[in-house]
């Protein structure tokens, strides 16, 4: 029989709290704590950057040439060091759309979803 559980995110500014809470609602077995943080919109960010990063990793070690063009490995090195789809084009004198395009066919050869804003 599988097992399910209910996934909790805890958010409060106390840390105190935040522990207390974790091992009571851990040790009931129903549920696992998946997340915590201070306050929510601080734990959202930074698990966006921590997603983005892990991203930006597999992306490295997925990329090799016979499974994007050159023109995407160029245009993925510069998104992975941090430059946005405008820099993008503007250092490379294409289009946004054009840009976008080639990130979304780098995504989806490398099995990554797209970030959500």
């Amino acid at each position: 029989m599988l097992e399910t559980s209910t996934h909790i995110l805890i958010v409060d500014d106390r840390p105190l709290v935040r522990s207390g809470l974790r091992s009571l609602l851990e040790r009931s077995g129903e549920f696992k704590v998946v997340g915590e943080g201070s306050d929510a919109a601080q734990y959202i960010r930074d698990k966006s950057i921590r997603q983005r990063d892990h991203d930006r990793h597999a992306c490295r070690r997925k990329l090799s040439p016979s499974r994007a063009g050159l023109r995407q490995k160029e245009i993925l090195q510069l998104l992975v060091s941090g430059k946005t789809n405008r820099e993008v084009s503007t250092l490379l004198d294409v289009s946004i759309p054009t840009i976008e395009t080639h990130r979304n066919n780098i995504f989806q050869k490398l099995h990554v979803l797209p970030e959500v804003n």
